[in-house]
């Protein structure tokens, strides 16, 4: 089968791949995608991925090694949560998926977009992200739907900047929430979060503003968001505050529907439940305190605010 798909097209061997359950070479599934009805152009890449041919049917294009792009992808998603950590991220994530025409992968954090490019098998080093296995792997996570999604906020982490690079290049259609809350009380929830799973040993003032820890860095919205503004559409991104979504629930999910291309009538009862509500006792911050942290995350604030054309209800800075 392979010879005679490889004599068909006139192409030579190159890195393996897998269409329709036959095992063949990637180079040639480019050209045989080429040559489908409504395929799309073919062109290099680095990273490949899935081609999607008018009569809905769909080709894996799958390699370990970079070789080639098809321009009209099949089962990568078209919608994703981006962050912030501790905005309501999971919540998001389960009212999105409620939709009948939204398929939210399973797990909910696939964490593609960051991490080495392979692992280092040597030292047998884990990686804290998913890149290594590359595009195929990524797109195997999703069910068929008119909308794909999934959220990871880790994609707006500090830690890893090559994210929103790297989503651009193998998603650039794709629609993107920004999820954001009160910057001061994400910090706040972050740091409880650490000290109760033992990452986080330090009174709450020392944490918070140590300059070499995330705590202020993730509160930073609009620095966090700029690498997705320089690869995106200002329209391809929705700014989705989590008191919005406690305090005006309906008017909100109608809105992520519509950004999201699919009815915004629909509702379900399971819209009224509420996901990873925090356990941690509440702390209340020294007035001194949180005054010093407003300082910092202020300006950062107001940049997000003009970004968005609204003010955040609800944020004390």
């Amino acid at each position: 089968m392979e010879a005679a798909l490889s004599a068909l097209v006139g192409w030579p061997f190159g890195v393996s791949a897998h269409v329709y359950g036959v095992d063949v070479h990637s180079a040639l599934v480019c050209r045989i995608v080429a040559m489908l009805p409504g395929a799309g152009e073919v062109k290099p890449f680095s990273r490949p991925l899935l081609a999607r041919t008018e009569s809905g049917g769909s080709i894996a294009v799958a390699s370990a090694s970079p070789d080639c792009r098809c321009s009209r992808p099949g089962l990568l998603p078209n919608l994703i949560v981006i962050g912030a950590m501790k905005c309501g991220t999971t919540a998001l994530h389960r009212y999105l998926g409620l939709h009948p025409d939204i398929a939210m992968s399973e797990p909910k954090e696939l964490n593609f977009f960051f991490g080495p490019e392979r692992l280092d098998a040597r030292s047998g080093a884990s990686s804290a992200g998913n890149w290594h296995r590359g595009v195929e792997w990524y797109a195997r996570q999703f069910r068929p739907a008119p909308v794909r999604g999934e959220a990871s906020p880790g994609y707006t982490s500090p830690s890893y900047p090559e994210a929103a690079e790297r989503m651009a290049r193998v998603v650039p259609d794709a629609r993107l929430v920004y999820a954001v809350r009160d910057p001061v009380e994400r910090a706040v929830s972050q740091y409880l979060h650490h000290r109760a799973d033992g990452a986080e040993r330090r009174p709450i003032e020392e944490a918070l503003l140590d300059s070499a820890s995330q705590y202020l860095a993730r509160s930073r919205y609009y620095a966090r968001l700029e690498p997705y503004l320089a690869k995106f559409p200002r329209g391809q991104i929705f700014i989705c505050a989590q008191e919005d979504l406690s305090l005006e629930r309906r008017t909100t999910v109608r809105e992520l529907y519509r950004f999201a291309g699919v009815d915004d009538s629909f509702w379900s009862p399971s819209h009224e439940l509420r996901w990873n509500v925090a356990r941690s006792a509440p702390v209340s911050l020294e007035r001194a305190l949180r005054r010093r942290l407003a300082v910092r995350l202020s300006d950062d604030a107001a940049r997000l605010q003009e970004l968005a054309g609204r003010e955040f209800t609800g944020w004390r800075l």
